[in-house]
């Protein structure tokens, strides 16, 4: 008897069912069929098939083949297989973050989407067609890492490998990155390029992955579900910005595109190709051991000058230095200023030195004075509430603003300049901010969206110590990658302003020179020494319970460890209102990857006899 394993875009395994006589000859790995499912007719996509000499009777068959050419090859089902392993995940939760449910849904009248007209200046770094004859000389798979001078010539990059490869996917983090690229590159070669993201519409969406099933296109760009892409025989794979964090998915099955990526050029055997001004420290640590090859770009940038300016003792919102600086600036010229912060302020209580926080969660509210009167929220568990005049800890009433929001770095500027500021604060009015004049822009590190702004006469970074002293692996990298990326948007002789109470702090000496190959160097020595990501594997898994999580249960958890794996936890414990366990977090890291594998299986194994549900992250991008 034939049998078939068949994936549905649902959080559920494979399921099993037997191949009609009929369809036994038509049959395929990578078919799209129709299948019975929880008594209603599904499409799912074929895993395997194979010969069975006894089946159950349980077992349904398979009721139709919805198109005779397999969608998926089979290198693409290895891939699906592969991330359902790495990732801790299951079949139909993988298939379920790929573009599979926009592929076989139905739509009405098949529009083509046209690209927007570009309105970015793209520098092609002629100087480095002798790197991408390297990668063309490469046979079967190798991952190379092009270090840009700047995004414009990463672009310019990008399109040089175009010209030199029939067939490819060119993959970037956020969907206006995926505009503009799909805009410059679809002006070079015409209809052979196409684009998908969520932002499509569903018909759009649907026209582009049938198109890449009959053949009509060449290039797809897009963000990262567009790994999976139904492409019959990719030449070559592109991971723009391979270091930006929103290649990392947050719901399950939290993979990460850049990396299965890399999975995927290594299965079709063709090269890998990351690009970045700033590569992470993964891709680092890839290059020493030398599973990447190194691509540095000859193109040499006149880098502006950058002024660490001290924090006065009073802690104000704008050094006096900055002031004296921006109030130079010229009424026909720009700047904008970087805050960390949303809301207005903080509250302090002057009597016991303590900022008013939500009780629920522990976290500092932050007062809004935007709307009909001022309120104060939660920016964890979202609750709002009316500003308090009195302490909730001490009961007294000397409570002051403590610290500086975008809102009142916005009314700051207003009063210092005579300018009434733009703010850029949510992802909305960075997609449909465009300016026809010279702005002063005040914005949260959203502004990074406003990928067309350039010719800035000074940028500030007002809040760098909130990024500085987060408690997480990654969060020196992140700013450095952050000042980075701003650089861009700065005029040639431009300049930068960072107002710190940390001057001491080694970042801001690579800064300063713009050496980011140096901070990468010490960074990683400092993670070394440590051993942190990511020099040993980590895993973070969440275990959470409505019944309440009994307090030997995590006992048992934490002390299981008996194999060299460092396990860190209970870590962000949530209790219920009576004060039962309800929530938390471990984050086990290990050299042996075999070793913390059998350590999470037994995980997942304790927490299903249990009753616990379980979040697990591979590779965490926040710990």
């Amino acid at each position: 008897m034939l049998i078939c394993d068949v994936v549905f875009p649902q959080k559920l395994s494979f399921l099993t069912y037997m191949v009609p006589e009929p369809l036994v000859p038509a049959v395929r790995a990578g078919q799209v069929v129709d299948a019975p499912i929880r008594g209603k007719v599904k499409r799912g996509i074929v895993l395997r098939v194979y010969n069975k000499d006894t089946v159950e009777n349980s077992l349904k068959y398979i009721e139709g083949i919805a198109f005779a050419e397999p969608l998926y090859s089979e290198e693409l089902l290895s891939l699906i297989e592969w991330t359902t392993r790495y990732y801790y995940s299951n079949h139909g939760t993988v298939l379920k973050s790929t573009p599979f449910k926009d592929f076989i849904k139905k739509t009405g009248k098949i529009k083509q989407r046209k690209p927007q007209p570009l309105k970015w200046h793209v520098s092609v770094p002629e100087e480095d067609r002798r790197l991408v004859k390297k990668v063309c000389n490469s046979r079967g798979y190798s991952t190379f890492l092009y270090k840009a001078a700047d995004r414009f010539h990463e672009l310019g990059f990008v399109s040089m490998l175009l010209e030199n490869f029939p067939r490819g996917i060119v993959l970037v983090p956020e969907i206006r990155d995926a505009e503009l690229v799909y805009s410059y590159l679809s002006s070079i070669f015409d209809e052979r390029v196409c684009i998908y993201h969520s932002g499509l519409k569903r018909s759009e969406r649907h026209d582009v992955l049938l198109g890449l099933y009959e053949g009509r296109y060449d290039y797809i760009i897009g963000t990262r579900s567009v790994v999976f892409a139904p492409f019959k025989r990719p030449s070559f794979v592109v991971v723009m910005r391979e270091h930006n964090l929103s290649y990392k998915q947050e719901e399950a099955p939290r993979f990460h595109a850049r990396d299965v990526a890399v999975m995927r050029g290594y299965l079709e055997k063709i090269p890998v190709v990351l690009t970045s001004v700033t590569p992470s420290s993964e891709t680092y640590v890839n290059l020493y051991k030398k599973k990447y090859t190194l691509l540095s770009s000859s193109v040499r940038k006149i880098n502006p000058e950058v002024f660490i300016i001290k924090q006065g003792r009073k802690k104000e919102s704008i050094a006096k230095e900055i002031i004296r600086r921006i109030k130079a600036l010229p009424g026909d010229e720009s700047m904008l200023a970087i805050i960390h912060r949303q809301g207005y302020s903080l509250l302090i209580c002057e009597e016991c030195d303590t900022i008013v926080y939500c009780a629920e969660c522990e976290k500092p509210l932050v007062i809004h004075k935007e709307g009909i009167e001022p309120f104060m929220q939660c920016h964890q568990c979202g609750e709002k509430r009316q500003v308090v005049s009195q302490c909730p800890r001490c009961g007294g009433y000397k409570l002051q603003y403590f610290g500086a929001g975008i809102e009142r770095i916005e009314e700051e500027l207003k009063s210092i300049l005579g300018r009434k500021p733009v703010r850029v604060e949510r992802l909305e009015s960075v997609l449909s901010g465009e300016f026809s004049e010279k702005p002063v822009i005040v914005g949260t590190f959203n502004a990074r969206r406003l990928s067309t702004i350039k010719d800035i006469s000074i940028i500030v970074f007002l809040t760098p110590d909130v990024s500085l002293n987060r408690f997480e692996v990654k969060a020196v990298e992140r700013f450095v990658q952050d000042v980075f990326y701003f650089r861009d948007f700065l005029k040639e002789k431009g300049k930068m302003l960072i107002q710190t109470s940390l001057g001491w702090h080694r970042a801001y000496k690579y800064i300063k020179n713009w050496d980011y190959d140096g901070f990468m160097i010490d960074e990683l020595k400092r993670r070394r020494q440590h051993m942190l990501y990511p020099y040993m594997k980590t895993v973070s898994i969440r275990f959470s319970s409505n019944k309440g999580v009994a307090p030997e249960f995590v006992e048992k958890i934490v002390g299981s460890d008996t194999r060299k794996i460092i396990c860190s936890g209970p870590l962000n414990l949530i209790y219920d209102a009576k004060g039962h366990l309800k929530e938390f977090q471990l984050i086990i890291r290990g050299k042996d990857s075999k070793r913390l594998r059998d350590m999470v299986v037994e995980l997942m194994d304790f927490s299903r006899k249990n009753d616990l549900d379980i979040k697990i992250d591979v590779d965490p991008v926040f710990i």
